[in-house]
């Protein structure tokens, strides 16, 4: 209805707008602060034992490739980031805030899609795969800076490992992951420039020290560490199930000839 009123989509110059009344039924955008998951999936906060067991490794083998497949998949909570953080911030950043950030989610998407394309072709059930909220949930209530911190927290945090996994996976013979786990660690190196960038910009427009950058991303960790010491004995053992079933599937895909 709008779109007609300016003279539809074309090259011409459009039509002023002058009805600036809400469209009937029109609902105000919030940002939710617990975000919507795929009811295909097994629901979850916490989506792998280590997450909540300190104790609990993250292994070699099968257990990488799974434990790897997963964490890719449940990127989905940093895809919701970078759009949040886009559109929170497209007022008071330059035109390459708007580029980097949608290169930024869509770099995040692809990364959620290998990891469902891995868990897919080794023929697991959706609803045994966990897809979780916390680390997105840590955010929630926060300044949108802090999910700007929690993707730059997160870059940073696990990097160094991404090389060493990416030869394991070779040295298993499993390509795919071996594909996916370098192309992640590529595009890592990028992000984690990104987020240092661009806090150090915000900071500067909000009148504060840009080197306060790293104490953004000390909080986003505290604000992780407090949302997991509140896991609940139920989730604790409800994870620890399902990720041992997972196992068990992906060991008998392998001794019967299959691969992971």
């Amino acid at each position: 209805m709008r779109l007609s009123e300016i003279g539809g989509v074309g090259v011409e110059q459009a039509n002023a707008a002058t009805n600036s009344s809400p469209i009937p039924g029109w609902k105000q955008y919030v940002v939710p602060s617990r975000p919507a998951r795929d009811p295909r999936f097994f629901a979850c906060r916490f989506y792998w034992p280590d997450i909540v067991d300190p104790n609990y490794p993250y292994g070699e083998g099968i257990q990488l490739q799974l434990r790897s497949a997963i964490s890719h998949l449940n990127e989905v909570w940093a895809i919701e980031a970078g759009g949040i953080i886009l559109s929170s911030f497209a007022d008071v950043l330059p035109w390459e805030w708007i580029y980097n950030s949608a290169r930024w989610t869509y770099d995040e998407s692809r990364h959620c899609r290998m990891g469902y394309e891995r868990l897919m072709s080794w023929g697991l059930d959706p609803a045994e795969i966990p897809l979780g909220t916390y680390i997105y949930e840590s955010a929630s209530g926060q300044d949108p800076i802090y999910r700007l911190g929690m993707l730059y927290f997160f870059e940073t945090k696990n990097i160094r490992h991404k090389p060493g996994r990416t030869q394991l996976f070779h040295s298993y013979g499993d390509q795919l992951s071996e594909h996916d786990m370098d192309f992640d660690w590529a595009d890592e190196t990028l992000h984690a420039s990104y987020g240092k960038h661009w806090l150090k910009e915000l900071l500067g427009l909000r009148g504060k020290d840009p080197e306060a950058h790293d104490r953004v991303r000390q909080r986003c960790g505290e604000l992780v560490t407090e949302f997991v010491s509140r896991a609940t004995p139920d989730e604790i053992a409800e994870i620890r199930h399902a990720a041992t079933a997972l196992l068990a599937k992906a060991a008998a895909r392998c001794s019967l000839g299959g691969s992971i």
